[in-house]
């Protein structure tokens, strides 16, 4: 089975997608803190990373930049629910 870790802020955006996710056959771990998706990402291995731009104390960008040096060649899909 193929795991996801979803990151955003938005815990009804989590649950929506944690719940298409396991429709679909995947496995998802969700956080709503970057640093918490950090230390996931330095305990298991994802197929992808769904992760929201915008969070407070550790944002997006700094979690993709971790993920990259655990992982160089994990695809991120950044999310984003700000309409600028």
């Amino acid at each position: 089975m193929k795991r996801i870790l979803v990151v955003d802020d938005d815990e009804a955006i989590l649950r929506l997608l944690k719940k298409t996710l396991a429709m679909l056959g995947f496995e998802a771990d969700c956080t709503t803190q970057g640093q918490q998706a950090i230390e996931l990402l330095q305990k298991y291995r994802y197929d992808l990373i769904l992760l929201d731009i915008r969070m407070p104390e550790v944002n997006g960008v700094e979690v993709a930049a971790a993920a990259h040096k655990n992982a160089p060649s994990i695809p991120i899909l950044f999310m984003s629910g700000n309409p600028n």
